[in-house]
């Protein structure tokens, strides 16, 4: 009996284990991915491109290149949620990504210490539009750039970005950041 019990909690433990695993890729930012990915990440940049269509009701098809410096060889899980991927490539490789639970997966086997860069070829997500007539607007608050681009979206990863839109004829394009 005491042999039964042991063998059946070291089965939970080793449930448990398997569980928790990867808890890293779960829905969200944890606390602990945050932590893995500051610690690991630095001096991150974006390139962004948009196309944004006349018609309100078409997709903007969009491209980003995101370059950072890594402290170590590993994985690197960016945040996403409703944005289609199309194709990406891991300092010039092409990458198949595993896309789950609002994260992209690139595996660690394309990466190295030092200088990276991922080339993302996608369809923005929609949530983050605010669609009118004559006009579009993004309102990025905590947690929301993610529904527009793949990113690492948490506070403590500041980066520099460069945004490039081509908009419809007659439109202004408006930033928050210098024009260049």
């Amino acid at each position: 009996m005491r042999h039964e019990i042991f063998l059946y909690a070291v089965l939970g433990l080793a449930v448990m284990m398997t569980s928790c695993a990867d808890d890293l890729t779960e829905e969200g930012v944890s606390r602990a991915l945050a932590s893995e990915r500051k610690a690991a990440m630095a001096d991150l940049r974006y390139s962004l491109r948009f196309d944004i269509p006349d018609d309100r009701d078409s997709s903007v098809e969009a491209t980003e290149t995101v370059r950072f410096r890594m402290e170590k060889k590993s994985r690197v899980i960016m945040d996403m949620k409703g944005v289609n991927v199309h194709s990406v490539e891991v300092n010039g490789i092409t990458c198949t990504p595993d896309i789950r639970n609002g994260h992209l997966i690139l595996p660690g086997k394309f990466f190295s210490k030092g200088d990276n860069s991922v080339n993302i070829v996608f369809t923005a997500g929609e949530q983050s539009l605010n669609r009118r007539e004559k006009f579009l607007y993004t309102l990025l608050v905590p947690d929301r750039a993610r529904t527009l681009f793949p990113c690492f979206d948490q506070p403590d990863l500041k980066a520099r970005y460069t945004l490039s839109l081509t908009v419809p004829e007659g439109w202004t394009a408006v930033s928050n950041a210098p024009v260049r």
